[in-house]
This record gives C-alpha cells, sequence and structure tokens, in this order.
C-alpha cells in the first residue's frame, strides 16, 4: 500500500509545526556548516500563498547561518511566476511507472489525492497553472490558457487534465506556475524582501 503525509509540517506537533521550506533549508545551511561547503540554495521560491508567510523565517534561518561562518548565497526568480515542465506536477512514485499507474484506477486515485493535499497545503489551484507549449497541434488550441479553464472545458477533473496534457505531450509540455513569492500588485513584499537581500542572486530560469 501507499501512504502519504503533508510535505509542509512536521507531523509530531502541528502546533508548533515548522514548514517543509524552512526545515529544508536549514538541514542544508546545517550540512554546509558541519562539512565547510559553500552553498547556493538555487530557486528559492516561496510557492502558494500559505508558503508567503514563510518569508521571514527563511531570511532568519539563512542570516543565522550566514553569523556561524556558512558562506551561503541564494537564487531568486524576479517574477511571481516561472516556466517549468508538466511532469513536475507529479509525484516520482507514479513518473517512475507512468504508463502502468495510468491504467491503474486505485493509482490514480491515490495521486489525486496527494495532488490536492499538496496544492490545498501550500495554497496553489488549477487558476495557478498555465500551459505554456503543448508541442503537438491537439494541443495548440489550450496554450495561454489555465488548468482551471482547460478543465471547464473539457468537463475534466484537474487531475484528469494534467493526466491528459502529459499523455497527449509525451510529457513534454512546458507550463507557467503562478503564485511564486506572492502575487502581482497585491501582495508583492516576499518576494521584494526576498530580492533585496545580500545574499540574492537574480536568475531567470529559462527552458
Amino acid at each position: 500500500t501507499y501512504s502519504w503525509t503533508s510535505p509542509f509540517f512536521n507531523e509530531k506537533d502541528n502546533k508548533n509545526a515548522v514548514p517543509h521550506n524552512v526545515r529544508d533549508i536549514k538541514l542544508f545551511l546545517e550540512l554546509a556548516k558541519k562539512t565547510g561547503a559553500r552553498i547556493n540554495l538555487s530557486h528559492l521560491l516561496l510557492k502558494g500563498v500559505h508558503t508567503w508567510n514563510t518569508c521571514n523565517q527563511v531570511i532568519a534561518v539563512i542570516d543565522e547561518a550566514q553569523k556561524d561562518g556558512v558562506d551561503v548565497t541564494f537564487g531568486i526568480i524576479p517574477y511571481h511566476c516561472g516556466n517549468t515542465l508538466i511532469n513536475t506536477l507529479l509525484p516520482k512514485w507514479f513518473l517512475e511507472n507512468f504508463s502502468a499507474n495510468l491504467k491503474d484506477p486505485n493509482k490514480t486515485r491515490e495521486l489525486e489525492k496527494e495532488v490536492e493535499l499538496t496544492e490545498e497545503t501550500i495554497g496553489r489551484s488549477s487558476k495557478d497553472l498555465f500551459l505554456l507549449w503543448g508541442g503537438t497541434d491537439r494541443l495548440r488550441e489550450y496554450e495561454g490558457m489555465s488548468f482551471y479553464a482547460i478543465s471547464q472545458l473539457l468537463n475534466f477533473r484537474d487531475i484528469e487534465t494534467i493526466l491528459w496534457i502529459m499523455k497527449e505531450s509525451s510529457g513534454r509540455a512546458k507550463i507557467l506556475t503562478a503564485s511564486y513569492s506572492g502575487e502581482e500588485g497585491t501582495e508583492d513584499s516576499p518576494l521584494e524582501e526576498l530580492i533585496k537581500h545580500e545574499k540574492a542572486i537574480i536568475e531567470i530560469d529559462t527552458i
């Protein structure tokens, strides 16, 4: 059987839980401190509305590591969205045997639960995901549309839209994901705080 728990919290005590991104950054910085390695945290993103408020914690952890002698920098995409491949939306366990898992209703149900919980936990939805390039004639008419709009047009559930685009594009589709470190015009402060840090390095994140 396959079991899964939210990556966002430490499960022992949700009240005092450390957000997943803060926990993982801390882990890398502790390893750098122990080994004396210089470290660059590439793609330091606060993905999803529920992650934006971790900005101060992230900066505090980096500043603390600096005080402890860690040579640390971090990469920042200077926009509230970024491009990536569609397969980044799915977990490794499903991708490893994609064709077989796609035909297994139990696996696709488990996948749907996992993806829904992840997106809900970080505070992102299908309205924040856009098809940038489908790579086929069939998908061309949907380029530039949100996954939510595509789902509405085709009468698909969110997970069915992701899997359909993956299948149609043979996993090559490129997507835009919004809600990176805030939102244009309404909540710019997380991105601004990260960009103005002395250890921030701008990266353009092109494909």
